[in-house]
């Protein structure tokens, strides 16, 4: 059986099957860069990839505006996939002051949008 592309109704009629697991790591040191991953699940034949996959890393229970989201990836892993984003320190990351953010992942199909909180970050 062929995956279904998730820019088609396949990914969209069952985008709320699909879960975001907790991310890690929880805690890490302000100089710092390292990929911060999602596990994702979806039903069988759905291949997610297509979707785009965006982070956002917010201070309490704020939700996520527009301008919050930074552009994410997709990588295998076992047999899902994670969402990742570069953080921390350097010219190629994604960077963050100290503090403690919730982490956000969205998934961007069409027209249904999962957005989900994944867990909590500690940067120190």
């Amino acid at each position: 059986m062929m995956p279904t592309p998730a820019g088609s109704d396949g990914l969209l009629s069952q985008l709320g099957q699909i879960r975001a697991g907790r991310s890690a790591p929880s805690w890490m040191p302000s100089g710092s860069t390292e990929l911060l991953t999602v596990p994702v699940s979806a039903p069988a034949g759905v291949d997610v990839t297509d979707a785009e996959v965006d982070f956002a890393f917010l201070p309490g229970l704020t939700e996520p505006a527009g301008g919050d989201w930074r552009g994410g990836d997709w990588a295998a892993f076992g047999t899902g996939y994670v969402g990742q984003i570069l953080i921390g320190a350097g010219n190629t990351a994604t960077p963050l002051a100290d503090g403690a953010y919730r982490v956000w992942i969205r998934i961007s199909g069409n027209p249904e949008t999962l957005v989900r909180p994944v867990g909590v970050l500690r940067v120190t």
